[in-house]
């Protein structure tokens, strides 16, 4: 991602059908710089909440059908 997107992100959409993990995990220092809100869709919250909460991630509203609000603190 960092070579796609020179700006801060501030917002970040993943529904990628199961490669939620590998996203996050290839997006993790950008994460960690920009602080974007993100909306993500997943079945593994779990795992998704293990990698950014060393980063200070927490969820803000679960809706239907897997989706989640991730904000930093």
């Amino acid at each position: 991602m960092d070579l796609v997107v020179e700006e801060k992100i501030g917002f970040m959409k993943i529904d990628v059908e199961g490669m939620e993990l590998d996203v996050i995990k290839g997006s993790i220092n950008r994460i960690s710089s920009d602080k974007p809100i993100i909306f993500i869709e997943s079945d593994k919250i779990e795992k998704v909440i293990e990698l950014l909460s060393p980063i200070n991630y927490y969820i803000v509203k679960s809706l239907a059908n897997y989706n989640y609000l991730l904000l930093p603190k």
